[in-house]
């Protein structure tokens, strides 16, 4: 009986000191890449459940086009850099791999994914100016690699920052 007793404790005791802070603990997200339809939105999957993870902190290119009025000088200048650059409207497609698993951070509604190089989606998606940093974004975790990335396209000129469509596509908004 008091072996028993002592058995009993003892289990308590490892449980709680084992198992709960697992339970509670933040562990990364390891999803599998099912799709994408564009460099905003892509498809993933655990343990059979499928959901949509658009990127987190910016304005991706399709996103611009999607609010810019019909027929308006924004979707225009997107268009005309879509036909010069074809394999940009499916860059992040390019970068993923079909049911391998990737890191992700669920952020609100958005999705912080990581390639095996820390980058995230959203910086490379800054670095070659296929995306914006979204106006008033105050993440301190994400905000100076955004910013820096961001920078960078600015300076090479890359992207939505090669033409005029960064200033098309914002009067477009503000309006």
């Amino acid at each position: 009986m008091l072996k028993y007793y002592m058995f009993k404790k003892i289990s308590i005791l490892v449980y709680c000191v084992v198992f709960i802070p697992v339970l509670y603990s933040n562990e990364p997200l390891l999803a599998f890449f099912d799709n994408s339809s564009s460099n905003d939105t892509q498809t993933y999957s655990v343990d059979g459940y499928n959901f949509s993870c658009s990127a987190y902190g910016v304005v991706t290119l399709e996103r611009l086009y999607e609010n810019a009025t019909e027929n308006s000088v924004c979707r225009d200048e997107i268009d005309t850099f879509y036909k010069k650059h074809p394999k940009s409207r499916y860059y992040i497609q390019s970068l993923l791999k079909y049911k391998q698993l990737y890191h992700l951070e669920i952020k609100g509604s958005k999705c912080v994914v990581y390639l095996g190089s820390q980058n995230s989606i959203s910086e490379l998606l800054l670095s070659k100016g296929l995306a914006i940093l979204k106006p008033l974004f105050n993440d301190e975790e994400f905000k100076g690699g955004f910013s820096m990335a961001q920078k960078r396209a600015k300076i090479e000129k890359r992207g939505l920052w090669s033409k005029n469509i960064y200033k098309d596509c914002i009067k477009e908004l503000s309006k």
